[in-house]
């Protein structure tokens, strides 16, 4: 058997390349708005105040980083709130459809996990990792009654990686940064980048528990072959994200894969805006 590198890649570096990005473009934002806010002027007449904030905002050189600070605000408020509302779904969808008794055997079975499991009665093969500051994995009943023992203990394992790294909170928040800031696009490549890994090293986290890729190389195939249905709700799926780099993986575990972490036209794009905002900024303080 060929065993697989040691789980140690930590695309934790691209997560925190991409927070600087984002946290760059906002700063540069936040002050573009207090420089704004303290061009107006605060006296007891309504009016001009309105009229004053009206055409700072949309008559002058400033113009070019409100619409973008508009744009972020409207999908992140969007996205907060589509976030919100599955997030509730899919909890009143595991509450209503769970299993007691089988939650209670799988996570005692697997109590050194320290990673509480659900089960849900649904025929599809569901397997997810949710919850955003305490995780718990999610099984259907579907997938436990397709796959034998050793197989679920892999997909267990795979999961369990997600839910002590808290990879729920992480997906969620970068998915929502990346949308927002459209306009800076090796965020959202950064991210795919940090998703990508972050599948890989769950994998290689259960092979190394298990001693072998072959348990888990059988479910990622038959889950493929089956074509497995969109799962609801939202959270880390096991059979969503980076399936040919998973598979180059599990035929060749020694091979040193080589991921792009971002094109070199999504770099230049993205530094378009912050150089301008930073003009802008520039040219308010001289």
């Amino acid at each position: 058997m060929n065993k697989p590198s040691e789980f140690s890649h930590n695309p934790k570096i691209s997560l925190t390349i991409a927070l600087l990005i984002c946290a760059t473009v906002l700063l540069q934002m936040g002050y573009n708005v207090l420089h704004q806010i303290k061009d107006v002027p605060f006296d007891s007449d309504i009016t001009p105040l309105m009229m004053s904030t009206i055409r700072d905002a949309l008559f002058n050189h400033e113009i070019f980083i409100n619409a973008f600070i508009a744009y972020s605000l409207i999908i992140l408020s969007y996205q907060t709130i589509k976030q919100f509302f599955l997030y509730r779904s899919w909890g009143k969808f595991v509450s209503s459809n769970e299993l007691p008794d089988l939650s209670i055997y799988y996570s005692e079975k697997n109590v050194d996990l320290n990673c509480k499991i659900k089960v849900v009665s649904d025929s599809r093969k569901i397997a997810v990792t949710s919850g955003f500051f305490k995780p718990y994995i999610v099984l259907s009943s579907g997938l436990i009654n397709h796959f034998d023992e050793e197989k679920l203990n892999a997909i267990i394992l795979h999961e369990s990686f997600h839910c002590l790294r808290r990879h729920p909170l992480h997906n969620v928040m970068l998915c929502i940064s990346s949308k927002s800031l459209i306009y800076v696009p090796i965020v959202r490549e950064l991210v795919q980048y940090y998703q990508i890994w972050m599948e890989l090293n769950a994998d290689r986290f259960a092979i190394a528990k298990m001693g072998s890729e072959t348990p888990l190389g059988h479910v990622l195939l038959d889950l493929i072959k089956n074509q497995t249905v969109k799962t609801p709700g939202y959270g880390v799926h096991f059979s969503h994200t980076a399936i040919n780099y998973r598979i180059q993986q599990l035929m060749d575990p020694e091979r040193q894969l080589q991921v792009m972490v971002f094109r070199k036209k999504a770099l230049y794009a993205s530094l378009v805006v912050p150089i301008l905002m930073g003009i802008i900024i520039i040219m308010e303080c001289i």
